[in-house]
């Protein structure tokens, strides 16, 4: 087996193992939304709401009335591909109804904990394209998941999670066809970038801002021709939620998030309210990017003093500190800075590409010590989170002693997949093991 594809299979189990390690049963039952959809579109063929067996699935918030039924107010994305895992399952007879726990853990494992492996190795190969040595990149794919805010938002459906997959794909081929000289360049790039970026927005709106950004990258760097072939691959990457709009909800651009007034979806320009609602993702306690993610806040920074001239390292540093710009904008301007979450949810497209910007600082001995004390901390602090729940409910107050207090605590909680998790995790440890005494 080549030493790289190797790399690649450790890097998705390990970040599988630790998945399914935490996965447990608060998260399963508080974010229950998603397996409702997913239970409708199985069992009763349609994406209504009501009418489950099972008391777990029963709508009440984040729901949007749509004549006489009831319809949930996300994007359709991770209830369509949660409904392809749950089939075979019903059809062995494993129904939410009869035990809801391992019917939506399975559910998780595709829809989160598969989905987080296939990430690492998008930003494994997209440090790997912008000159990051091979053990670096490594490092900052397992950082960029592991030690920030994305780690809680693991095990369980989410779709600011999810999302992530296909942007970040669309942007390593952007970033691949923008580096390739004109002459080189025999694939459709542009077409399936667009393609990906638009297709996001089936999972979540919230990364709007990236698609435009990703967009005028092109425009500057390859001209209108390119540009429009991103744009050509966006309309068809729209198909499935515009059909999903007609036909559920009247029209073309009835967004669910839009039809239910979603105050983190329609943005109300203020600026006396802006700069406040910023300032709170580092100020506020229970919201702080610095605190919740040191390593990816040392990242931007990183991004923003760094001197390398690397072509594609140089495409990268744009998009990033581009789309960190658009993104504050539309952040701002959002009503709320979220409920029930643990940490910045809402930066959550953002972080691991901010955590790439440490690569210049890893090099450096003096900062060797500092860097490990932050790993460690970043790991067990957002650790504790995928442990014990994401939907932490006050978020003005840092959750850290709270949940250390969980440590010694009796506590209710289930993890349906532990042992398969540690089996996992055991193997992958076992082989890099291997690995490295034959290399030594």
């Amino acid at each position: 087996m080549k030493p790289q594809f190797r790399t690649y299979i450790l890097l998705f189990f390990s970040l599988v193992g630790i998945s399914l390690f935490t996965l447990n049963s608060k998260n399963l039952t508080d974010f229950n939304l998603q397996h409702m959809s997913v239970e409708a579109i199985v069992e009763r063929r349609t994406v209504k709401l009501g009418g489950s067996y099972s008391h777990y699935l029963q709508p009440n918030g984040d729901v949007l009335t749509y004549q006489g039924n009831v319809y949930p107010i996300k994007q359709p994305g991770t209830s369509m591909l949660g409904a392809l895992a749950y089939f075979p399952l019903s059809k062995l007879g494993h129904l939410y109804s009869a035990d809801y726990l391992f019917a939506s853990a399975w559910v998780s494992l595709w829809t989160s904990s598969v989905i987080l492996g296939l990430l690492g190795l998008v930003i494994y190969a997209l440090c790997l394209r912008a000159g990051v040595s091979g053990i670096h990149s490594v490092l900052i794919s397992l950082g960029s998941l592991l030690c920030t805010t994305v780690f809680p938002y693991t095990g369980f459906p989410h779709h600011d999670l999810l999302v992530v997959l296909p942007i970040y794909l669309a942007l390593y081929l952007v970033i691949q066809g923008l580096a390739t000289a004109k002459k080189n360049l025999h694939h459709d790039y542009f077409y399936l970038a667009g393609f990906l970026s638009s297709l996001s927005l089936f999972f979540s709106i919230l990364p709007a801002t990236l698609i435009v950004t990703l967009t005028l990258l092109i425009f500057f760097k390859k001209g209108l021709s390119r540009t429009l072939e991103f744009v050509l691959g966006g309309i068809v990457g729209l198909f499935p939620s515009l059909t999903y709009n007609y036909f559920v909800l009247g029209g073309f651009f009835h967004f669910p998030n839009l039809m239910g007034s979603s105050v983190d979806t329609i943005p109300h320009f203020n600026i006396m309210s802006m700069i406040p609602a910023l300032l709170r993702y580092f100020t506020s306690p229970g919201l702080s990017v610095i605190l919740f993610s040191p390593l990816a806040f040392m990242g931007l920074v990183g991004w923003i003093v760094s001197k390398n001239t690397e072509k594609k390292w140089l495409l990268l540093r744009t998009f990033v500190l581009l789309s960190t710009i658009l993104f504050a904008l539309h952040l701002s301007s959002f009503e709320t800075e979220g409920d029930l979450q643990y940490g910045p949810r809402y930066l959550l497209p953002l972080l691991p590409l901010w955590f790439i910007g440490i690569r210049d600082f890893l090099s450096r001995k003096s900062l060797r010590y500092p860097l490990v004390i932050l790993v460690i901390f970043s790991f067990l602090l957002n650790l504790l989170g995928a442990l014990y729940g994401a939907m932490y409910k006050e978020i003005t107050i840092f959750p850290l002693f709270s949940y250390l207090g969980q440590l010694t605590s009796p506590t209710s909680l289930i993890y349906p997949f532990r042992i398969y998790g540690i089996i996992i995790s055991l193997l992958v440890g076992f082989i890099v093991l291997i690995n490295s005494v034959k290399k030594s």
